[in-house]
């Protein structure tokens, strides 16, 4: 067995890192059986993270299927970061970016990780709530959201998806739009919104301040076949569902 003493530190590393993820290690650095305690410790927290995020996924695909994507991931992947946050992202994009053909059996699974991923982005996001508040609304007033939100688009309902789902009644596709919140009580929330709000919204995430004329002119141009009546109407209506939420405030000076 080769000293490790006569390599470089970082050739120790990384030849240990490959000797980690070899399903069969033969190691030239420790004693095998050790390594294997060591493999098993890793592999069992890096399979946790992965199942404590994606609960729905696994029980869809079934606990052999799903073992075998946990250990392309873990002998594949160059995920640099120990987080729990970390790890379950980069399982997500490790699917991704290999194109697995997981992926293409099941045109879901791609949205139901995403969904079931974003639980987790939401649920972690640092941000405080304003204090309890009503606003009302003025058109001479600039407004910008209350708290971080985030607008998302599926094909499929993978937001409606409990562990109860089987594969038998996942159904065709059905396109939707939906806004996600975390809430005062830190839970998830959740509603479905036209693509006309789910645009709206999307603009002001992306805005310091916006008026409601800002938003009137920003959905003429997106769709000017509509009458302006039209647009004032929906612009009104989102303006109303951001503030029935709380999820509106006004800027002040």
């Amino acid at each position: 067995m080769q000293s490790p003493d006569v390599l470089d530190f970082q050739q120790v590393q990384q030849q240990l890192c490959r000797e980690l993820r070899d399903a069969m290690p033969d190691s030239q650095l420790i004693d095998s059986r050790r390594l294997q305690v060591y493999q098993e410790l890793l592999r069992n927290n890096v399979n946790t993270f992965i199942d404590t995020c994606y609960p729905i996924s696994q029980r869809l695909l079934g606990e052999s299927v799903w073992a075998d994507l946990a250990e392309a991931f873990f002998a594949h992947s160059r995920c640099d970061s120990p987080f729990y946050y970390d790890i379950s992202l980069a399982f997500r994009e490790y699917l991704d970016a290999t194109a697995h053909p997981i992926l293409a059996q099941y045109p879901w699974l791609r949205e139901l990780l995403h969904v079931e991923w974003m639980e987790l982005h939401v649920d972690l996001a640092e941000f405080d709530w304003p204090a309890p508040h009503m606003v009302d609304l003025d058109e001479s007033a600039a407004y910008h959201l209350s708290v971080p939100v985030w607008v998302l688009a599926y094909q499929w309902p993978v937001y409606q998806w409990t562990r109860e789902i089987t594969l038998e009644h996942i159904g065709e596709p059905d396109p939707s739009c939906i806004l996600v919140w975390r809430s005062r009580e830190h839970h998830l929330q959740q509603i479905q919104v036209s693509p006309i709000a789910a645009f709206l919204i999307e603009q002001m995430s992306g805005s310091a301040s916006c008026r409601v004329a800002d938003m009137v002119n920003t959905l003429q141009q997106a769709v000017p076949q509509l009458e302006l009546a039209q647009i004032e109407q929906m612009v009104e209506q989102v303006f109303v569902l951001l503030q029935q939420y709380e999820l509106l405030c006004i800027v002040t000076n």
